[in-house]
């Protein structure tokens, strides 16, 4: 089944005012090879980029926040 990011990226852009922009890039995603079975880990490769180191961080804050949960 695909994985849907919507709900993700709206965590992101309510974290962040109008002001403080930031853009996250998904590079790729990687995880196991079988269309029928979970996988035990996978792999994402992002891009965070934003104009304010602060609002960097957070980024950073908020994807590992949602990897680990």
């Amino acid at each position: 089944m695909p994985m849907k990011a919507k709900p993700s990226v709206d965590i992101f852009i309510s974290t962040l005012g109008a002001q403080e922009p930031g853009v996250i890039t998904v590079g790729s995603f990687q995880s196991g090879m079988a269309s029928n079975v979970i996988a035990d880990s996978a792999v994402l490769k992002l891009s965070v980029r934003a104009l304010d180191p602060q609002v960097r961080e957070l980024l950073e804050e908020r994807i590992k926040t949602l990897v680990a949960a």
